[in-house]
C-alpha cells in the first residue's frame, strides 16, 4: 500500500470529503496540506530553539563573597520597611 492509498475509517473519509467539498478542493490536496502541517509541527517540536542547559553557570560569580544569611536578613528587613 502506498502512502496515496491509505485506508481511512469510514467516518474519517466522510468528514474529509465534506471539508474538501466545502472548500472546493480535491481530497488529495486537503490531505497533502494536512500532512505538511503535521510534519512542520513535528520538525519544530524536534528542534527546540534553546536548551535550558544554556543557562548553566550563567550566574556563577554572582554569589561569590556574599554571606547568604546576611543577604537573607537584608531582604527580610526590606519587607518590613514602609514605602
Amino acid at each position: 500500500m502506498s502512502i496515496l492509498e491509505i485506508e481511512l475509517k469510514l467516518e474519517t473519509r466522510q468528514r474529509l470529503n465534506r471539508v474538501a467539498a466545502r472548500r472546493g478542493v480535491p481530497t488529495s490536496e486537503l490531505v497533502q496540506a494536512a500532512v505538511e502541517k503535521l510534519l512542520e509541527a513535528e520538525e519544530v517540536a524536534e528542534k527546540p530553539k534553546h536548551s535550558i542547559m544554556e543557562l548553566h553557570g550563567i550566574g556563577k560569580g554572582t554569589w561569590e563573597g556574599v554571606n547568604v544569611q546576611d543577604y537573607i536578613n537584608e531582604m527580610r528587613d526590606e519587607w518590613d520597611k514602609p514605602e
